[in-house]
């Protein structure tokens, strides 16, 4: 099934490949840099889910399928994201780091006192997200490219700042 998770991304990273290679411009280029930062964000973040909470059950399966049926319809919207279909390419991401956000907050739950506060900030920056995603579907196609580009900087920033505070203490 991980497997299967991971394949439903490579193809998301093609389908915004292939659309670089027909509009090489910086236009192009940067609808190819949101959406594939989107898409790895989710990736990591899924991924991520599943190496700390996945189990060989149904209810894990069930999890990644979830995540796997939300990444469909992004895939759909990739080749006019950065146009026409950026309405729904928004609203496609936004339901994804939505049900990111469930996931992980259902997760949440069952984690140790220690851990509850970060979680709790990480659920609710994921979902965050979803809601800023969502609201971007109204804006003008570069007004909406800029956000995403933004929303891009801050989550892998937001990442990196993270893996580097819960790293070992001395």
């Amino acid at each position: 099934m991980e497997l299967f998770y991971d394949l439903v991304v490579v193809v998301l990273v093609g389908q915004a490949a292939h659309h670089l290679s027909e509009h090489v411009t910086r236009h192009g280029l940067a609808v190819f840099a949101a959406v594939f930062a989107l898409i790895w964000i989710a990736w990591l973040n899924g991924s991520l889910y599943h190496e700390l909470h996945g189990r060989e059950d149904a209810r894990s399966r069930t999890v990644l399928l979830v995540q796997i049926l939300a990444m469909v319809p992004l895939g759909a919207f990739i080749p006019e994201a950065g146009g026409s279909g950026g309405f729904a390419h928004s609203v496609s991401a936004a339901v994804l780091f939505a049900v990111l956000a469930l996931v992980w907050g259902l997760a949440g739950r069952g984690t140790s006192t220690e851990y509850r506060r970060s979680a709790r900030v990480f659920v609710a920056g994921t979902a965050a997200c979803a809601v800023l995603l969502v609201s971007t579907a109204s804006l003008p196609v570069d007004g909406r490219l800029i956000v995403w580009l933004l929303l891009d900087l801050v989550l892998t920033c937001s990442w990196c700042v993270t893996g580097v505070r819960s790293g070992p203490r001395r």
